[in-house]
């Protein structure tokens, strides 16, 4: 009886040990596809920026036109 409950106590101890190291593949993964979607996000704000600014500029360029006319 003491040989087979120690043999389910490692049965259990391993595979809490693959379920510890699944999460911790998982972790990294996880924290890899954060910093690209981080980096993506900033990029996208830039590039929101400057096309907010060309936008202004076009803006102004077509009001200045019109009171010329």
């Amino acid at each position: 009886d003491i040989g087979s409950i120690l043999l389910g106590t490692r049965a259990v101890g391993s595979g809490i040990s693959e379920f510890i190291a699944t999460i911790d593949i998982a972790s990294s993964e996880l924290e890899h596809d954060i910093s690209i979607l981080s980096s993506a996000a900033s990029s996208l704000s830039t590039a929101s920026n400057q096309q907010a600014a060309s936008l202004e500029e076009t803006a102004a360029s077509l009001e200045e036109i019109t009171n010329n006319i």
